[in-house]
């Protein structure tokens, strides 16, 4: 008598597996029943679990999503989902963009699952060396988000100056798991999720330009500093009221990354030079601490060595800034674009080479095929950490959806 091989699996587990699995593809429950040739009333059972998928489904159902049976058939280690009812978010938004918010968190779900994983398959505990929630008075909001941001720097050893890369100061000084993936809709920058069993986890935006992913970056950090054990989406423009946290976390980033001592001092010596703060020292600036013109000139306003209202009356003005940055030799910021944290690199190389998961399963990992999966393992055998090309990791069988 022959088995069904999913018997041994929970429906439940497995339902939702390919739940989160068609919500990546961007499929409707009615688009997979077509394409198997099923009732949409047959996937809906399968994903809540009340019925078991039989095998030839099974089959059909990971081609159409891009995977393997094994992947759907591995073990894994069960995490809390990240349900959107969990998260604070604008209080409208259309269908369509509540389908796409629900398909970032369902990418990031996964992520962070298969991160923990990789930790309990090389029986890792991670050392959490976490400073202690800041507890908010509310009585000077921008005052308090200050005072913390200095505190971090002191703590991290910053100094007052412009930050190096926030991904590696998050990843490697403070714990936290920072992930670059494609988001939609478009003002949907940031995700934040903390577990004890995990730790703290961050999905940025990979769509958008370096310096508006370091401000997400540090706007989430905040959440991980000031509310750890409350998950967040981060939308711009999306609260039609703020909660105290929320603002909190939006001022805390122009504190950490534009310190007012450091800040003043490089205006002044930009100023003295030029006897004036043109365009040019503007961009200057901004590119100097790694944030937007827009930012800087805000700042600048707040610290009132500019005008209030100085960046509005500059942007009617409709300067071309990448093309003074050009022409003031100034390149575009860059950052790690890598979808994963170094760490997990390093997690599924181990997990491979200690014969723990397979070739194929390597690169279900890193989300790309098995070529560019043995590409990157000579690469770190000899010396070199993972290089991934997001082209590949993004557009190939497994990979995120653009």
């Amino acid at each position: 008598m022959n088995m069904n091989p999913v018997d041994s699996f929970d429906p439940r587990l497995l339902g939702e597996e390919l739940r989160r699995s068609r919500r990546q593809r961007g499929l409707r429950q009615e688009d997979v029943a077509k394409l198997i040739n099923v009732s949409r009333t047959t996937i809906v059972a399968i994903e809540q679990g009340e019925r078991r998928v039989k095998a030839e489904e099974l089959v059909e159902l990971a081609y159409v999503y891009g995977k393997s049976v094994s992947e759907f058939l591995r073990p894994r280690r069960v995490m809390m989902p990240l349900n959107a009812a969990q998260f604070r978010g604008p209080t409208v938004q259309e269908e369509k963009h509540q389908e796409e918010i629900a398909v970032s968190i369902s990418i990031f779900e996964d992520l962070c699952g298969r991160y923990l994983e990789l930790s309990q398959l090389l029986k890792i505990t991670e050392s959490k060396r976490y400073p202690p929630p800041y507890q908010r008075s509310g009585r000077n909001l921008d005052a308090e988000a200050e005072g913390l941001a200095l505190s971090e720097r002191n703590r991290l050893g910053l100094g007052d100056g412009p930050l190096p890369p926030i991904r590696d100061i998050l990843e490697q000084d403070v714990g936290i798991k920072v992930f670059f993936i494609p988001m939609r809709p478009g003002n949907l920058s940031g995700i934040y999720h903390f577990s004890d069993e995990l730790g703290a986890c961050i999905a940025i935006n990979s769509n958008h330009g370096e310096d508006r992913r370091r401000w997400t970056m540090c706007h989430d950090y905040c959440h991980f500093l000031a509310d750890r054990y409350e998950p967040t989406v981060l939308i711009e423009d999306g609260y039609q009221r703020k909660p105290a946290s929320e603002r909190f976390a939006d001022l805390f980033p122009k504190h950490i990354l534009l310190p007012s001592s450091s800040v003043t001092q490089r205006f002044n010596e930009i100023y003295s030079e030029q006897n004036a703060m043109t365009f040019g020292g503007l961009c200057t600036l901004a590119h100097r601490f790694g944030v937007s013109v827009e930012a800087i000139t805000r700042r600048l306003e707040d610290l009132k060595l500019m005008k209030a209202g100085a960046w509005e009356r500059l942007k009617d003005r409709n300067p071309s800034i990448r093309k003074t940055q050009e022409e003031l030799g100034l390149e575009p910021l860059s950052g790690r674009d890598s979808i994963f944290p170094v760490k997990y690199h390093r997690m599924a190389y181990d997990a491979y080479r200690q014969g723990k998961i397979s070739e194929e399963q390597l690169a279900s990992y890193l989300h790309v095929g098995q070529a560019e999966a043995r590409k990157q393992l000579h690469a770190m055998e000899h010396g070199s950490d993972f290089i991934v090309d997001d082209e590949e990791g993004f557009g190939s069988r497994g990979g995120l959806p653009q």
